[in-house]
Formats: structure tokens, C-alpha cells, sequence
């Protein structure tokens, strides 16, 4: 499977002309992955390692950790001349509830 969007533009600015901050993925889980923010490529996220991007146009961000089997999706909301960190940790599945259970 390959997935390509078209006319997705950089997130980043690095013209000075308008607010930007700072985002800091951090991989505590030993999970590991690609990282892409608004469908733009931002690279690997090495196990227990972080990626920070700079000059992120501050306003709300979908943050995307490709790790193969599975896409995690984090929103995040940049703030002008701030610095942001966002933990990506492994999916907790809530165990599942409507049960019933006959005991004889």
C-alpha cells in the first residue's frame, strides 16, 4: 500500500514573517517510527530517542507515528515562541465492556 498526497504544503516556515514554535516527540516505549505532521514527512523517531521539529507554524497540528502495523494520531496545538512535547506511547486498548458471564 502507498500513500501520496498531493499539495500537502510544510507546516514549517522559516521566513520569520509569521508566529512559530517548537515540537518535541519524544519515544519512551521503545515503540519507534516515521513521523509526519499535517501529511509532510518528517523522518524517523528512533526507539527511546526524540525528533524535534523547529519553526512549526503555531495554530493545531495532526501528528502522525507511522510504526508499520499501526498509525498513531496525536492532535497538537503549537504556540508562538513555545516549546511543545508530545510522548508517544503505545495504544491502551480499554478492555471490553456489554459481557455477561453465567456461573453455574
Amino acid at each position: 500500500m502507498v500513500y501520496v498526497v498531493f499539495g500537502a504544503e510544510s507546516p514549517v516556515d522559516n521566513s520569520g514573517k509569521i508566529a512559530v514554535g517548537t515540537l518535541v516527540v519524544d519515544d519512551t516505549h521503545a515503540i519507534g517510527g516515521h513521523v509526519s505532521i499535517d501529511n509532510v514527512d518528517f523522518g524517523p523517531l528512533q526507539t527511546d530517542g526524540q525528533i524535534t521539529i523547529a519553526n512549526l507554524m503555531a495554530g493545531p497540528h495532526k501528528v502522525q507515528i507511522n510504526q508499520g502495523d499501526r498509525i498513531t494520531s496525536y492532535p497538537v496545538l503549537i504556540k508562538a515562541n513555545q516549546t511543545e512535547h508530545l510522548v508517544d506511547s503505545p495504544n491502551i486498548v480499554a478492555p471490553p465492556t456489554g459481557l455477561t458471564a453465567t456461573v453455574y
